[in-house]
């Protein structure tokens, strides 16, 4: 499954590498090509119908009427696939089509989830390089209750009921690279150079990519209102001890100003109790949100209970 926007510098060299890895790793396997093209304004869908295929390859184009993103375009790919299996990678050939055979033959002997970890990466700089290092840690910290590999991105091979329970999923919003952990199916990860594009420009502009990080901390989890609760809390036990200061330093002094310890104690009062209020609000945005997701409550792992 391939995601696509404006690849036509690309799209050609893309599906020529992948047809030879298929037909020489998995000669006698039917296997469909899922182009999911985000609403490109180029020739990435003419130039993919020109390539020819195999009688056991084939080619299906989904095409979107606009660019609604590459998270949608992904959750496309998978929603139309038929595989029992399902790969997921970009068009840009950063990430190699070659390490394909070897996820499969990881999934084979019992994984449901066969992901791609960039050890290194190259054609990009390092403010760059320190942002995604930052980003991805910052994750793991924030979203505790699931396990995101560290330094990962979409290109992974994922079973068929991975595939299943994320079509499930009635959410919009998706983070991809996050819900797969979320449902806690056994996971591998191999190890690879993520090299540069082999032509034209990223998709991913400098706001993409932090829309993708908010989404990404946002949506799978609750733990940044957890936090401004604590911070309520605490500042608001900080204004007490202010105002007991306050009513201490009154009471034991006779130079005064007039006044001053009414309005010291009033705005530590209420400034401490509106922290605490909105962490309550949040704790209780928190649940709300919860639930308009409408995640399952559990994922089977087999579903034969009777």
């Amino acid at each position: 499954m391939i995601p696509c926007f404006n690849e036509q510098a690309v799209i050609f060299e893309c599906l020529t590498r992948i047809r030879e890895v298929l037909v020489s790793s998995l000669p006698s396997e039917n296997i469909e090509i899922i182009l999911v093209d985000d609403g490109s304004d180029d020739l990435t869908v003419e130039i993919a119908r020109s390539i020819p295929w195999p009688d056991e390859i084939e080619l299906k184009i989904l095409s979107f009427t606009r660019n609604f993103g590459h998270q949608s375009a992904v959750s496309a790919g998978i929603e139309w696939s038929r595989g029992s299996a399902v790969a997921i990678i970009d068009a840009d050939l950063q990430d190699p089509p070659e390490l394909l055979p070897k996820m499969l033959e990881k999934l084979e002997e019992g994984f449901d989830v066969v992901t791609g970890r960039r050890e290194s990466r190259s054609g990009i700089g390092r403010v760059k390089k320190l942002s995604y290092f930052a980003f991805y840690r910052l994750m793991r910290l924030l979203v505790t209750d699931i396990d995101v590999p560290l330094d990962t991105g979409d290109f992974r091979l994922i079973s068929r009921r991975v595939a299943d329970a994320l079509i499930a999923l009635p959410e919009r919003h998706r983070f991809i690279r996050g819900l797969i952990p979320y449902f806690g199916f056994s996971h591998f990860e191999i190890g690879y150079h993520r090299g540069e594009r082999i032509s034209g420009k990223t998709k991913y502009t400098p706001k993409k990519l932090i829309d993708l990080a908010f989404d990404g901390l946002f949506s799978l989890s609750t733990r940044p209102l957890r936090i401004s609760f604590y911070l309520g809390a605490g500042l608001f036990t900080i204004s007490l001890v202010g105002i007991i200061t306050v009513f201490v330093i009154r009471l034991g002094t006779e130079e005064w100003v007039p006044g001053w310890a009414g309005t010291m104690i009033l705005l530590l009062g209420f400034g401490g109790l509106q922290f605490l209020v909105l962490g309550l609000i949040g704790e209780y945005v928190a649940k709300i949100f919860i639930e308009i997701k409408s995640r399952p409550a559990y994922v089977l792992r087999d579903g034969d209970p009777g």
